[in-house]
């Protein structure tokens, strides 16, 4: 049990140290000396727990697009009308996609990193089911046009995502949110008229 504990606490450190060395740095430059150092570990104990750096930018990405779904999905639930959830969580990932380190790791360093295919699994790992969900309710509700659920969750997705990368990319992401959430709320208004 206690070689348990240390194992999640050496693994929690070392996330911790490379969230910060990854958001600082881009993964291009960032160190793996430097990310053991402010873990308090050794080089060894690092690649003992991941195999590489790409290994541990995966687990740092996978961890952030967690947090944000669940940021997403507590800004839903503050609503209770299905297409103001909509709204609220879309504007709540555009809100994270402006914060730096989700920037820096998710939204540019993310897909050129681990490809385009790998980032976009893992985007869809913690987005479409939710979405979907979302989708369905609002359906339900009358609030959308009733459409088959899958390819409209596939197209309200891609243009959330790619709002999403517009903003963490923009040289002013908050005027570049502000924007985009406009557009977004937009379609959605176009979509429940329909």
């Amino acid at each position: 049990m206690k070689r348990t504990r240390d194992a999640d606490r050496t693994t929690r450190a070392l996330l911790d140290s490379a969230r910060r060395e990854f958001a600082g740095a881009g993964y291009q430059d960032a160190r793996t000396a430097t990310i053991a150092a402010r873990a308090n570990l050794t080089r060894g104990a690092l690649y003992h727990h991941y195999r590489d750096k790409l290994a541990l930018f995966t687990a740092v990405v996978e961890e952030i697009q967690a947090e944000i779904a669940d940021e997403v999905t507590a800004a839903a639930r503050a609503e209770t009308a299905p297409l103001a959830a909509m709204r609220a969580g879309c504007a709540r990932y555009l809100d994270c996609c402006a914060r730096s380190d989700v920037r820096q790791i998710v939204l540019i360093d993310g897909p050129a990193a681990l490809g385009w295919e790998t980032w976009q699994a893992i985007d869809e790992r913690h987005a479409f089911d939710a979405t979907r969900a979302a989708v369905r309710a609002a359906i339900k509700a009358g609030e959308l046009p009733d459409v088959p659920d899958e390819p409209l969750t596939r197209v309200l997705l891609g243009v959330i995502t790619h709002a999403g990368l517009d903003v963490g990319r923009s040289s002013n992401p908050r005027r570049r949110r502000r924007e985009l959430g406009s557009v977004i709320d937009l379609i959605l208004d176009r979509l429940s008229q329909s």
